[in-house]
């Protein structure tokens, strides 16, 4: 299973690994625990692109069967399957996380930040091993 980790807003292509798609092969892209239909490919040119929940941001390769998706968010996150069917029958599972843009913090005044300081000065640092 390949993990991908993207950020909101970005595009991510999911490979399949095909260098050249045969007359005859078929594609089929599959998101989430049902299993739900999001993508199909027959016969070379026969794209179909069948998912409400991804809209018009779904783009199919038509040579490689690789699964393009524009402008992810956070409920894009989850497991996608590719099965291709040609001469041998297999497939390949990516896990997409999607996280939130990060801010970038201000920090005003560099000078502002003295030694880090803590409430009791005596303490020590203290390893801490897990328990067997």
């Amino acid at each position: 299973m390949e993990t991908i980790d993207a950020t909101e807003g970005a595009t991510v292509t999911l490979r399949t690994d095909l260098t050249t798609k045969h007359s005859g092969d078929v594609i089929l892209w599959t998101f989430g625990p049902a299993d739900t239909l999001i993508a199909q490919l027959v016969n070379r040119n026969t794209v179909t692109l069948s998912s409400e929940r991804f809209g018009d941001r779904l783009q199919l390769d038509t040579q490689t069967g690789s699964l393009t998706i524009c402008n992810i968010g956070i409920t894009d996150s989850g497991v996608y399957e590719v099965l291709i069917i040609s001469v041998e029958i297999s497939n390949k599972h990516f896990t997409l996380t999607v996280y939130a843009p990060v801010s970038i913090p201000a920090i005003k005044n560099i000078s502002d930040i003295s030694e880090c300081q803590t409430p009791d000065k005596n303490l020590s640092h203290t390893n801490i091993s897990e328990a067997a």
